[in-house]
């Protein structure tokens, strides 16, 4: 069984740097950090929602005990609704964010269905084998062992290329 919190933790990381404002040319950690610490207004940055959740989601991956658990669930309020005017990028973060939400407070079947939908919106997009995979842990963490053998069978053949494969192939 693979270790899905590893996967799920940088997937979270990446969509929380994914809804900086970043220039052309310029993804260099030391700029998506100034732009994470630059305050923005919702009429200015549509995303500002979007990136503190999931800011806020790894710092209260960071916490332990009922403190965590609490954390989790004041994200999972703050997470923007998935539809409106956003689009597909911010739409499949607010899906795949609630996905590794509801992964990391045990609700695993909550988590696959939240992957899937996320899955749907990335269509052919490089976040798309991301999506089912997380689907497919949570299938793993549900206790559904044929479903998630059957699923991590359809992956392999549809994402051949995912620098995921060798970890897939290890479930």
């Amino acid at each position: 069984m693979i270790h899905a919190g590893r996967h799920l933790a940088v997937a979270a990381a990446l969509l929380a740097a994914a809804a900086l404002p970043i220039a052309p040319g310029r993804c260099d950690a030391r700029a998506r950090a100034r732009a994470a610490a630059t305050p923005a207004t919702p009429a200015s940055d549509p995303d500002a929602g979007l990136r503190r959740a999931g800011l806020d989601f790894e710092a209260a991956r960071l916490l332990g005990g009922a403190a965590r658990v609490e954390a989790l669930h004041r994200v999972g309020e703050s997470l923007p609704a998935p539809g409106g005017d956003k689009d597909a990028d911010a739409r499949f973060a607010v899906r795949a964010l609630d996905g590794a939400l509801r992964y990391e407070l045990g609700d695993y079947h909550a988590a696959a269905e939240a992957f899937g939908r996320a899955g749907e919106v990335a269509g052919r997009s490089p976040f798309a084998p991301d999506a089912e995979f997380g689907a497919i842990q949570a299938l793993e963490a549900s206790g559904d062992d044929a479903g998630a053998a059957r699923a991590w069978s359809r992956w392999e053949k549809r994402f051949p290329e995912s620098p995921l494969l060798p970890e897939a192939r290890l479930a």
